[in-house]
């Protein structure tokens, strides 16, 4: 199981799961005398000329780009331009838009419930309503798609709204399109009230993720939060700068990871004023789809002890990327730059020794394929805020149909909860699903 590879916007920042090298626009500036520029001009001009039906030079361009980072590794990527706003929305943990999730099936127009601080929230969108127009035109002429292009918008522009809500009364609203976040951290609850054991999910590593988990935790611990299930279970990685800040928010002091490339090792160490969570007793979840920032974020806590993971052996990609854009905008390259080492020295990067797995965890929790899939499918679902729980429950309650996906049996979160509650596991090492 390959986790998908999540990218990242900005230039400055490595990334775990996968950042490239400075190859920069070179085709576009070598000199018509070096040979492989030639080579490349002469199979382009054929190719165009003679191909079953016409063909762009700037398709070819990235085509060719595309293979020559294909053909480094696995995790090497060209992107074009719409492969640009694709990742600027994942890396920077942002989007441009009205800030609402919609319930499935989206094409029903019915919306789950606004994104806190967004737009849609402002202009008084509530859980339940349907949308009927936008722009004057009737959602089922536009559809779901037509409605994400008319509002993601690069800058900021308002857009008509006609709404029913589930009282049945129809609104006129006028929304104006900004920057959302997009949630990483999602599902976020007291999972036991009586141990006051909290959980929350984190999905991805984005700019916004070290926040975002500052925010779920504090609202826990205004509920007496004593001990904390953090589940990495499914999340393939991102911006490693995100994952050795919220690394830093457990572990006070100490290195987080080690990146060892062709010219330069760098030690991102713990950042003692950061670790504001330090001490919490903490149960991580892995499995075979945590990989890259994940596994950084993983392996710190369990080096340092800051953390017992329960679950099943990581993915194992341990290397390092960076990205280069083109100063044009065109697309950008990530290659491979480097590979890194958690903080007792574990290499993880599956090709490099061979091994089947990346970590192991402390505990192994083995579960059967259809457990695995009802679980993936409810930490992939969006995750309402607590403000909006009541509002949800009597739209269920009104129209009896669920509308909140009820969290799946998870042996593995189920004896994440036993060591937290201070139970033990016995002696065999792996604990296996009914």
């Amino acid at each position: 199981m390959s986790p998908r590879d999540p990218t990242a916007a900005n230039a400055a920042f490595p990334f775990a799961a996968g950042f490239g090298l400075a190859l920069a626009g070179a085709v576009l500036l070598w000199p018509r005398s070096e040979p492989d520029v030639e080579r490349y001009r002469a199979v382009r001009d054929w190719t165009r000329e003679a191909y079953v039906r016409p063909v762009g030079d700037e398709q070819l361009l990235d085509d060719a780009l595309r293979g020559l980072a294909d053909g480094l590794d696995t995790w090497s990527s060209w992107y074009d331009r719409a492969d640009l706003a694709r990742l600027d929305r994942e890396t920077e943990g942002r989007f441009h838009g009205l800030g609402v999730s919609l319930r499935a099936p989206a094409s029903d127009g019915r919306i789950l419930f606004p994104l806190p601080g967004g737009p849609a929230e402002s202009a008084g969108i509530r859980p339940g309503d349907r949308i009927t127009r936008v722009e004057g035109r009737s959602w089922s002429e536009i559809g779901h798609d037509g409605f994400r292009a008319i509002v993601s918008t690069p800058e900021p522009r308002e857009i008509e709204l006609a709404v029913v809500g589930i009282d049945g009364a129809e609104r006129d609203l006028h929304v104006t399109t900004a920057s959302v976040v997009e949630p990483t951290v999602r599902h976020e609850r007291m999972i036991d009230p009586e141990r006051h054991i909290g959980y929350v999910a984190l999905r991805a590593f984005s700019a916004e993720s070290p926040g975002e988990l500052d925010g779920a935790i504090e609202r826990l611990a205004r509920q007496g939060l004593d001990g904390l299930v953090l589940d990495l279970r499914g999340n393939p990685g991102g911006m490693l700068n995100a994952a050795v800040q919220i690394a830093s928010r457990f572990v006070p002091e100490g290195e987080i990871v080690r990146t060892l490339g062709r010219r330069e090792r760098v030690v991102h160490m713990a950042t003692e004023k950061l670790a504001r969570w330090r001490g919490i007793a903490l149960v991580c979840l892995v499995d075979e789809g945590s990989a890259s920032a994940a596994e950084v974020l993983a392996g710190a806590l369990q080096d340092h002890r800051a953390a017992v993971l329960v679950g099943r052996p990581t993915y194992g990609k341990g290397v390092v990327q960076t990205i280069h854009r083109l100063d044009d905008g065109s697309g950008a390259i990530k290659v491979t730059t480097s590979r890194y080492e958690t903080p007792a020295g574990q290499q993880l990067d599956r090709p490099a020794d061979g091994a089947a797995h990346g970590l192991v965890p402390d505990v192994v929790v083995e579960t059967d394929v259809t457990v695995q899939r009802a679980v993936y499918e409810f930490l992939q679902r969006a995750s309402p805020p607590e403000r909006w729980r009541a509002a949800l429950a009597e739209w269920e309650r009104l129209e009896g149909i669920p509308v909140v996906p009820v969290p799946p049996d998870d042996p593995q979160l189920d004896v994440a909860v036993s060591l937290l509650r201070g139970s033990r596991p016995g002696p065999e090492p792996v604990v296996r699903a009914p």
